[in-house]
C-alpha cells in the first residue's frame, strides 16, 4: 500500500483465543513515506472462532482529499503458498 509522506498505515488482527477472553492484537505498521510498503502480518494459529475476531487496515491523520493505494490484498487459512 502507498500513503502520503507522514501517514503511517497499520495493518491489525484481533483474535480472541479463548471463550470469554479479550483479543490478542497482531499489528504491522508502515514507515512515514510516499513509497509502496508492504504489510504482513503472521498469525501462528487460530484457536478460536468468535465473532469479535477483525482484521483491519488503519491510516493515521487522514484528511479531507487524501487518498491511499492499495496494490494487492490476499489472506490465508492454513500454511501460505
Amino acid at each position: 500500500m502507498r500513503t502520503y509522506a507522514g501517514q503511517v498505515a497499520s495493518l491489525l488482527a484481533d483474535d480472541v483465543t479463548k471463550p470469554g477472553g479479550g483479543p490478542r492484537r497482531y499489528e504491522q505498521r508502515s514507515k512515514q513515506t510516499e513509497q509502496w510498503a508492504e504489510l504482513t502480518l503472521h498469525i501462528p494459529k487460530i484457536q478460536f472462532v468468535e465473532s469479535s475476531d477483525r482484521i483491519g487496515l488503519v491510516i493515521d491523520r487522514l484528511r479531507g482529499g487524501d487518498y491511499f493505494d492499495i496494490r494487492f490484498l490476499e489472506g490465508y487459512i492454513g500454511v501460505r503458498p
